[in-house]
């Protein structure tokens, strides 16, 4: 097949969000099953030169050509273009590449979402990774030939809010890049990744105040948190990571991972990279949550009284009840693998295209 990737969104790592690096994840690994893939995204509000310099702070090298970024992640070329000269260049990515599908999420850019259809020809098909996308694309619903959701949670909210079906897959990680080594383990912090409000950043900071005596790993992610008058760096109970792309030393360090997310965040892809590294979760019971943990974590109904997650971390003290939890992270580990996703998206988007 031949498939393009088209998000009104900065690619990962340039945006580091779990929803992307998904999407990239799963296009990588259509590649190597030998199905062609472009790529298009945008700049945003964002000049060149501002995103070359993240790019090399990630460690990867980017290149300027016909006013175009184009980088290599993971094999995966990928192709940046200014807001203005997106839809011009992503109809004719479609008249001369002639794609099978056409794969796409919600934009995070203010756009006119009506011109990704004006070829009424292609098979669009959509990515429902949060409830964003249930006002962002409503106008539009009628366009995708497929829907795909991260759960079932997901999946039912899509029947009960477009009247469609969805088909689950779930954000599998890719063990290489996130699974520490036994050798490198020294489970030690309480591990929250990107602490902003939405995901509980509040909750965060009351904890690290109340446990002096406790470490916490905090993983910046899509913002610095500083943004929002977060300031975890300054506590001395605290190690303050940048954003990464190499998770294997966030989990060697862990012991617990929180995620305590105040929105319906839909599944969180963290639950996946802690349940692959054996490393128990506290989160949020929101959303799709308990399809994933299969009692490898403690979910909190009442997860906006701060005093329940000091609770839960405490009660992980008992050596009985961690190790339970953390000997039930493989059933998640052998359940949702990268390669039971690949092959239900794969086997999905063949329907499509052969129709």
């Amino acid at each position: 097949m031949k498939i393009v990737l088209a998000n009104y969104r900065k690619p990962f790592p340039l945006y580091p969000s779990g929803a992307d690096l998904s999407n990239q994840v799963l296009v990588k690994h259509l590649q190597q099953r030998g199905h062609q893939i472009e790529t298009l995204f945008t700049t945003g509000p964002f000049d060149f030169d501002r995103l070359l310099k993240e790019l090399a702070g990630t460690g990867l090298h980017g290149r300027i050509e016909d006013e175009e970024l184009h980088y290599e992640w993971d094999g995966v070329r990928l192709r940046v273009v200014k807001e203005a000269d997106y839809f011009p260049k992503y109809e004719r990515l479609l008249a001369e590449f002639k794609p099978d599908i056409v794969m796409m999420h919600n934009p995070y850019f203010d756009t006119d979402v009506t011109q990704f259809f004006k070829d009424k020809s292609q098979n669009y098909v959509c990515f429902i990774r949060s409830e964003n996308v249930y006002t962002m694309l409503d106008g539009v619903k009628d366009e995708f030939k497929a829907l795909f959701s991260v759960c079932e949670y997901m999946k039912e909210q899509t029947r009960v809010r477009w009247g469609k079906e969805a088909t689950v897959v779930y954000s599998a990680p890719e063990p290489e890049f996130c699974v520490s080594n036994a050798a490198d383990r020294q489970p030690s912090y309480i591990t929250m990744i990107n602490p902003m409000p939405a995901k509980g950043a509040e909750v965060l900071e009351w904890l690290i105040q109340r446990m002096p005596d406790r470490q916490f790993q905090v993983v910046q992610g899509w913002v610095d948190p500083r943004y929002h008058d977060f300031h975890f760096y300054k506590y001395p109970n605290v190690l303050y990571v940048p954003n990464t792309t190499d998770m294997r030393p966030i989990y060697a360090k862990s012991r617990i991972v929180i995620v305590p997310s105040l929105v319906k965040d839909s599944l969180p892809r963290v639950l996946f990279e802690a349940a692959y590294n054996n490393v128990p979760a506290i989160v949020s019971n929101v959303c799709g949550v308990k399809e994933a943990i299969n009692d490898s974590a403690i979910a909190l109904n009442e997860f906006t009284v701060l005093e329940n997650w000091q609770a839960a971390i405490e009660s992980l003290d008992d050596a009985d009840t961690y190790n339970r939890l953390a000997k039930n992270c493989d059933r998640v580990a052998k359940a949702i693998t990268i390669e039971t996703e690949v092959d239900k998206f794969e086997e999905k988007l063949k329907e499509i295209a052969a129709r």
